[in-house]
């Protein structure tokens, strides 16, 4: 979290816990802001994915943005929702 904090293109990034179930909220400004964490935390990430099982990624955004991330994050079998519409405040 302390890493996301300086990342420019983070517009929130945050983990809740049930039980044995942790789960990572997160949302950035594009996909090049997506790649940029990803360079950023790649190395915990590694680690975390080495000691627990990723149960869902989601990745939601308009659909040039997903294509730039389909294959950097490919590997991590995600599942891609367009968006389509909604308030912003």
């Amino acid at each position: 979290v302390a890493k996301t904090t300086t990342e420019p293109g983070a517009l929130y990034y945050e983990f809740t816990i049930n039980g044995d179930e942790v789960y990572c909220r997160e949302a950035y400004t594009g996909a090049d802001a997506v790649l940029a964490h990803l360079t950023n935390v790649g190395a915990e990430l590694d680690k975390m994915l080495a000691l627990a099982t990723l149960a869902r990624l989601e990745v939601h955004g308009p659909s040039g943005e997903l294509e730039k991330l389909k294959g950097p994050l490919g590997q991590l079998n995600p599942r891609w929702f367009v968006y389509e519409c909604g308030v912003k405040r």
